[in-house]
């Protein structure tokens, strides 16, 4: 089979797994079935060990962009299981009691726990609170 663009194909193995690639091409070379995209081997499986070969349809931009945003809501809403806060604005209140916190000692895993955030938001937004502001340039005269 070759193909003028290469497409995505899902190869279904006896076990109930799969590998997904994208190929143009594919060969069958001493048992084995050869994926190739673009001259290059992208992919080889036993033909024992295949089951069977699926061309995955094209996604529309709108199909990609509605699983990608769904992609991301679920780690979301994982995320947020252990840590309530995550990936929510910032008030300046959180910011002042952060400050607060930083400055009485707490370690980064002390105020993620208090904020209901993962610790590398509150490194974050502590290197973003406390950064130095650079100086407004003098008035036009």
């Amino acid at each position: 089979m070759l193909a003028e663009t290469p497409s995505a194909l899902r190869i279904v193995v006896a076990d109930g797994g799969f590998a997904e690639v994208t190929a143009d091409l594919i060969t069958f070379d001493s048992g084995a079935a050869w994926f190739w995209a673009e001259g290059a081997a992208v992919a080889c499986h036993l033909l024992r060990d295949i089951e069977r070969v699926e061309l995955v349809p094209p996604m529309t931009a709108a199909e990609r962009h509605t699983s990608a945003v769904s992609s991301l809501a679920l780690v979301v809403e994982e995320v947020r299981r252990e840590h309530p806060q995550a990936y929510r604005r910032w008030s300046a209140h959180e910011d002042a009691l952060l400050l607060d916190g930083r400055r009485t000692g707490a370690t980064l895993t002390e105020l993620a726990e208090r904020h209901g955030r993962q610790p590398s938001a509150i490194q974050s937004r502590l290197a973003k609170l406390t950064a130095p502001r650079p100086e407004a340039p003098a008035a036009p005269t």
